[in-house]
C-alpha cells in the first residue's frame, strides 16, 4: 500500500554564504531529514534556471518558519545576507512570525552579526561549530556537534508545530 506524500508543514531557510565550504551546509541539510516527517530545508540550490534568484530568496524568505544562518567571516562579509536575508528573518523575528537558530561555524570577525550573535546559539552558547569538531573528531571520531544541532533544530520544529495547533 503506497503511502501519500506528507505536505510540508514547516520551511527551515538556511543562511550561508557561497564562497564558504559546503561542508557544513550539507551536513546540516542532511542532519535536518526526519523520517515520516514533513520538513522543507531551503537552499539557494532550488532556484530554477530562468528565474530571478533574488524573487526566489524572498518568496523563500517569507515563507520560512525558521532561519538558520551559518555564521562565518564570509557570511558576515555578504551584503545580499546583511542587506536582504537578515533584517527580513529580524522583522519576521520581531513580529513573532519565525524563530532563529544561528549555528556559529567559526568567529566572524566582523560586526554585523551582532544581533545574530545575541540570540541563542547552535550547537553550543560558548563555542563554534569548528571548535567543537577540532575537539571531538580526535577523541569520539565523529562530530560531537551534530547531534545538538539537530536537537536544537528539532526543539523548533516542534514549537512551530505547536504554535500553528493553536
Amino acid at each position: 500500500m503506497k503511502q501519500k506524500p506528507m505536505k510540508t508543514d514547516v520551511h527551515i531557510f538556511i543562511s550561508y554564504a557561497h564562497l564558504d565550504p559546503l561542508l557544513f551546509k550539507d551536513t546540516l541539510v542532511s542532519l535536518l531529514r526526519w523520517p515520516r516527517v514533513s520538513v522543507s530545508v531551503w537552499t539557494d540550490e532550488k532556484i530554477v534556471p530562468g528565474s530571478i534568484p533574488d524573487h526566489a530568496i524572498r518568496a523563500a524568505l517569507e515563507e520560512m518558519h525558521i532561519f538558520v544562518p551559518l555564521i562565518t567571516p564570509l557570511f558576515d562579509a555578504s551584503s545580499y545576507i546583511q542587506e536582504v536575508e537578515v533584517p527580513v528573518a529580524k522583522y519576521r523575528y520581531q513580529k513573532g512570525e519565525v524563530l532563529i537558530a544561528p549555528v556559529v561555524i567559526s568567529d566572524p570577525g566582523g560586526t554585523n552579526c551582532e544581533w545574530l550573535l545575541g540570540l541563542e546559539r547552535l550547537p553550543d552558547k560558548k563555542k563554534s561549530w569548528a571548535e567543537i569538531r577540532k575537539e571531538s573528531l580526535p577523541t569520539a571520531g565523529f562530530d560531537e556537534a551534530q547531534q545538538p544541532l539537530r536537537d536544537g533544530v528539532w526543539k523548533l520544529v516542534e514549537m512551530v508545530r505547536a504554535k500553528r495547533k493553536k
